[in-house]
């Protein structure tokens, strides 16, 4: 490969890295568009009045990578969403559903549509 050192990426080649090397893969169901995004959402009511958007990151992580948390700026709707970066986050999300975040046992359900 040709010496590049403006950072512009030009000279990157991909096919020196192995990437995911060392890492178990898992199976992910076929699925796109707007079926993606569903399977890896899951909506949590009973949220504690006091759980903030990071207590739900910090609260779900253990299930896999959270990309993105939603919660309603009213906190008496005690609803939120959460995304996974993959489904099996999503469906490992639903698995904890009744245990307690701040006193609350949060009902968790896969997103479907």
């Amino acid at each position: 490969p040709a010496e590049d050192d403006d950072d512009d990426d030009e000279d990157f080649d991909p096919s020196v890295y192995d990437i995911g090397a060392g890492e178990a893969e898992e199976e992910e169901e076929t699925l796109v568009g707007d079926e993606m995004l569903a399977a890896c959402c899951v909506k949590v009511t009973n949220v504690a009045h006091k759980a903030t958007g990071d207590d739900l990151k910090t609260f779900f992580e253990p299930c896999g990578v959270v990309i993105k948390v939603l919660r309603s700026v009213d906190v008496r709707e005690r609803v939120a969403y959460v995304s996974f970066g993959a489904t099996s986050g999503a469906r490992k999300a639903v698995a904890r559903s009744g245990e307690a975040l701040h006193g609350e046992a949060l009902q968790v359900l896969l997103v479907t549509e």
